[in-house]
């Protein structure tokens, strides 16, 4: 199972607050890519990336409109 820690506390007694199980399909789709590629070498960094080679070999070419809208810089104002 694979587990996203959302809030981790480091103290006398360490805490988490909130652990939620997630896909690993999920985290790809997610996470920026840079993120991914500064994991430390495991076998979990090899299975996100080849979920992201998979992910980009299966998207190419049948970009839609509401694909492209995402990758639009956000505007804060």
């Amino acid at each position: 199972p694979w587990v996203l820690y959302h809030n981790f506390t480091i103290s006398k007694d360490n805490c988490l607050s909130i652990v939620s199980e997630i896909e690993p399909q999920m985290l790809v789709e997610l996470a920026p890519p840079y993120f991914l590629s500064n994991l430390p070498p495991s076998e979990s960094r090899d299975l996100l990336n080849q979920l992201r080679e998979g992910m980009a070999d299966s998207s190419a070419g049948s970009e839609s409109s509401s694909v492209q809208e995402f990758r639009d810089p956000c505007v804060l104002q």
